[in-house]
């Protein structure tokens, strides 16, 4: 009798070990813990994950494989049948590996360049990633809620390249943009335009250093053309407006009013033997009243003039008094005094 109830005993025990077999089995895969370590990129890193139901997608802790519209795939452990992705809600682990590369082995052990992931991002990116565009740019930098956001380098297609300070997905912050043909731009951006202070360095031999609006010379800047004169002033809108001083490579030198990158107004023209001209200008001509000195090749002085000027002669009622103390009041035409009143 007894040996019968010991016998019952066991074929309970393994009925129960049968049932509890049969639960575990039964248990959701997505609900299923998922771990695994590895080590920093300066040691020899192996990892492993222990349910071959479910493979890793390539990425870094929270670099933007892709911005279309798979990229929900590229951050997070992918069960092979479902094709669901695991994020925090669906698997109790807060380790998720993220490696750079895998083969498909039952146990598989991973080669990777990251460090542990200590939080789960819900299919975003967060961190340093690196990305390459099937459009041709690339991007290397800082990713923040999947957007990229921080400091980090672009390349683009064209050869163009940016090393700088994004914000929302657009340069903004201080940057330096290298041009295909070896121009550089170096200052502040906002909105992928420049705005604020800045220097552009043309491959074509100008330069300018200023302040710039919505990519436009705006503000006070120095301006210095391919053949070596050089612009001290105010910029508007990417042209010498307002006040500022023009010294050229032929020696003269002008300081005043400048309207779209030209002498208008009032300002003083010195020559390079020392003569002045200060009055009024139109379009790089004096036009209107002024004053000038004049010199012979010896720079001897020869006397000065005070009156009307036409396309840049003594034109209208003016006076000329000479070195001798001779004065000649009068009218002028094309540079020539006609006579008295």
């Amino acid at each position: 009798m007894k040996g019968k109830i010991k016998k019952n005993i066991v074929l309970i025990c393994i009925l129960c070990l049968l049932c509890v077999l049969i639960f575990i089995r039964e248990i959701p895969k997505d609900k299923r813990v998922i771990t695994a370590n590895f080590l920093s990129k300066k040691e020899e890193p192996i990892g492993y994950i222990e349910e071959k139901e479910y493979i890793v997608k390539n990425s870094d802790s929270s670099k933007k494989n892709n911005q279309t519209s798979d990229s929900q795939e590229k951050n997070s452990i992918i069960n092979k049948e479902s094709k669901e992705s695991i994020t925090a809600e669906t698997t109790e682990s807060k380790d998720i590996a993220q490696v750079s590369n895998y083969e498909e082995k039952g146990m598989r052990d991973y080669n990777t360049n990251y460090s542990n992931i200590n939080e789960v991002t819900d299919n975003y990116y967060e961190g340093y990633g690196e990305y390459d565009s099937p459009d041709g740019w690339s991007y290397q930098g800082d990713w923040v809620h999947d957007v990229i956001e921080g400091r980090g380098s672009m390349q683009y297609p064209n050869g163009d390249s940016y090393t700088g300070d994004f914000v929302n997905g657009e340069k903004s912050g201080e940057g330096i943009y290298y041009f295909a043909d070896g121009s550089v731009y170096e200052g502040a951006w906002e909105h992928d335009m420049w705005n604020g202070e800045g220097s552009f360095t043309s491959v074509h031999g100008f330069s300018y250093k200023g302040n710039f609006r919505e990519g436009l010379k705006h503000g006070f800047g120095i301006y210095v053309f391919a053949n070596g004169d050089c612009y001290k002033g105010n910029f508007v809108n990417d042209r010498e407006n307002g006040e500022g001083i023009l010294i050229s490579v032929q020696g003269w030198t002008y300081e005043g009013s400048f309207k779209d990158g030209k002498r208008n107004g009032t300002g003083k023209m010195t020559y390079e033997n020392g003569d002045y001209y200060t009055g009024e200008w139109v379009n790089n001509v004096k036009e209107g009243y002024g004053f000038e000195t004049y010199q012979d090749e010896n720079n001897k002085k020869i006397g000065s003039y005070e009156g009307n000027f036409k396309n840049n002669l003594r034109d209208g009622k003016g006076i000329f008094t000479y070195s001798n103390g001779i004065i000649m009041e009068g009218e002028w035409i094309n540079d020539e005094y006609v006579g008295g009143e």
